[in-house]
Parts: C-alpha cells; sequence; structure tokens
C-alpha cells in the first residue's frame, strides 16, 4: 500500500516492487518487468494509493513470468535465458529516495513451484502454514515476527535505508542506501487486528 505515487524525473515513474535476476516495477496505470517483452496485457489498469493490492509474480517453464493482482492475472512478460535459483539476493522495493515512497507491506512469500491462479486465491488473504509445501521463504511481517522469515531456511533480511535526501532524479548503486538494524529503519507503527480482505487499512476494533 503507497501513500502516493512519485515521479523521479518529470513524468517519469520508477517505483519499484521487486528484483530478483529482474527489475519489476510500478506506476497508476501499470505494473511491468523492466526491458522484457509484454505478450499479455489487460486494459484499463489502474493502481490506486492507499489500497491494499495482492501482487504475485509466477516463473513458468516456458519462460514466461505471469504477475497477479489481487488473484487476477493481469501481465504476462516473456524471460528466456533467465533462470531463478538460491543462495541469491531478493529485493522487495527499493529504499532509495526517488524509487519509493512511504508504504504498508503486508508480508512476503516465496515459492519453489509455480503456484496456479486456484492456488494464489486459496490462500490470499489467509495467513499461511510456514511449513506449506514449496514455501522456501515467509515474512508475515507482525509486531511478533517482525522482518523475519519464518520458515525452516530462516533466509537472512536485511533492511536498507536511504543515504539521501532528494526524491528527484536517476539514484542507482550502493551509495544510495545502506543496510541498518530495525531500530533504525524507520517503522512508524505496527497495525494490528486488520481485516482482509479489504480495500483500505481497516481494523477489528479490540
Amino acid at each position: 500500500m503507497f501513500d502516493f505515487f512519485r515521479a523521479y524525473q518529470g513524468s517519469i515513474y520508477n517505483m519499484s516492487m521487486l528484483s530478483y535476476n529482474w527489475y519489476s516495477r510500478i506506476n497508476p496505470t501499470d505494473v511491468n518487468l523492466a526491458d522484457k517483452v509484454r505478450e499479455f496485457a489487460t486494459d484499463g489498469l489502474e493502481i490506486k494509493t492507499k489500497r491494499w493490492y495482492q501482487v504475485t509474480y509466477v516463473k513458468t517453464k516456458d519462460h514466461r513470468v505471469k504477475i497477479y493482482l489481487d488473484g487476477k492475472h493481469v501481465r504476462t512478460f516473456i524471460m528466456p535465458n533467465v533462470k531463478l535459483k538460491g543462495d541469491t539476493t531478493m529485493s522487495v522495493f527499493n529504499p532509495q529516495m526517488s524509487y519509493s515512497v512511504s508504504h504498508i507491506l503486508r508480508e512476503v512469500r516465496v515459492w519453489s513451484k509455480a503456484l496456479t491462479e486456484a492456488q494464489i486465491n486459496a490462500d490470499l488473504y489467509n495467513p499461511i502454514d510456514p511449513d506449506s509445501d514449496g514455501l522456501v521463504a515467509y515474512l508475515p511481517i507482525d509486531f511478533e515476527n517482525k522482518y523475519n522469515d519464518v520458515t525452516k531456511y530462516e533466509n537472512v533480511v536485511e533492511l536498507h535505508k536511504a543515504t539521501r535526501n532528494s526524491p528527484f532524479g536517476v539514484q542507482d548503486g550502493e551509495s544510495y542506501h545502506k543496510i541498518v538494524k530495525p531500530e533504525e529503519y524507520g517503522i512508524d507503527e505496527w497495525h494490528h487486528n486488520v481485516i482482509f480482505p479489504s480495500e483500505t487499512l481497516q481494523k477489528v476494533e479490540p
């Protein structure tokens, strides 16, 4: 959930979503993969601020990446020569000021298998068992677990923060961000008793 969209250069958006041997970004009318051939796209996609979205990326055996938004297939990109493997780094969002803004991240799941649309929708809004078959990383991101992976693999999670204050211009490279401790990361608050599914941030009154 983004508070707003920031154009880092005029009307050019580079709001980062995910990087893992590819680079995905988002703007008010699109979610895409940088420098990849688009094979399928639904019309009229609108991405609003201050609204929950569940974004799922599925890498298929025929060298495609399918993107699902709230469980619906919205994009397919052709990705020859891209292999997913262990012992590598996955980046979620981007700490650099011109590529991101204040946001709320609900959770992160990584699977070693390609989920079907039915499998995606079955647990779209529900917490899942950390020992689920094929689940290789799971960050519930709550007060109890913080930003820790709760699977048996115990993947290392690094928190990065911007080193520059300017929200404009190209900001590429390690000089624009640094690893920080959780207490330095800048979490304003942990949200409890959040209602799902819901378009906006709503909570059950205690």
